[in-house]
């Protein structure tokens, strides 16, 4: 007889024991469910600056040691030169072969070194028209503490095919003043792209 009810019992409490458990699981299941359904329903907020290793993905450093500055370009950008001065002053986003003497307008964007005791005619001689192009756009702005001057061009057909764009950034400092140039290579270029890459490489430039 106790033998039966001990089993009666023992019976009684697997039945409990996997009604409790299943219970449980659908508690859990629900519960999961109901987060998974919140998370979807409220989208993480977008970050307004973007982290140092998102920011290290997308772009390369370039240092100059003779001139002292560094710049940051697009990952997929590519940039040569001849000599070590002439190091982080031309970039395309194809690879290219730097010539010998390249002129101004080589390379879509050109970093070059001005003079401090040229500032001044430097600026001058760009913010005033020319034969080649007509300025369009002549702004005062400021990178990082620094004043800079904003130059928008565009060619007037004499020696350049007309309609094509030169932008630049003259960014002063007492030591090292620079200026980063966009010039338009061919019509079907993405102009609002170019546009946008030289302005984070201009803001990027740091002198040391």
């Amino acid at each position: 007889m106790a033998i039966t009810l001990f089993g009666v019992y023992s019976v009684t409490l697997v039945i409990v024991g996997v009604g409790f458990g299943r219970n449980a699981i659908n508690l859990n299941k629900a519960k999961d469910d109901s987060e998974l359904s919140g998370a979807l329903m409220r989208p993480q907020a977008q970050e307004e600056v973007q982290s140092a290793e998102v920011l290290a993905s997308n772009v390369k450093l370039c240092a100059n040691t003779q001139v002292a500055f560094e710049i940051a370009y697009p990952n997929d950008w590519f940039t040569t030169y001849n000599s070590k001065e002439d190091e982080c002053t031309h970039f395309a986003p194809y690879s290219f072969v730097l010539p010998s003497i390249p002129d101004e307008n080589f390379s879509p964007i050109t970093v070059k070194v001005i003079p401090p005791d040229e500032w001044e005619s430097t600026l001058e001689s760009q913010k005033n028209p020319t034969d080649i192009f007509s300025v369009i756009s002549f702004k005062n702005i400021e990178f990082d503490a620094k004043p800079a001057k904003y130059i928008e061009a565009i060619s007037t057909g004499s020696s350049i095919q007309k309609g094509f764009y030169k932008i630049s950034y003259l960014i002063y400092d007492h030591k090292t003043p620079i200026q980063i140039t966009y010039a338009q290579q061919t019509q079907e270029e993405d102009t609002a792209l170019y546009r946008q890459s030289l302005e984070d490489m201009a803001k990027s430039i740091r002198l040391y």
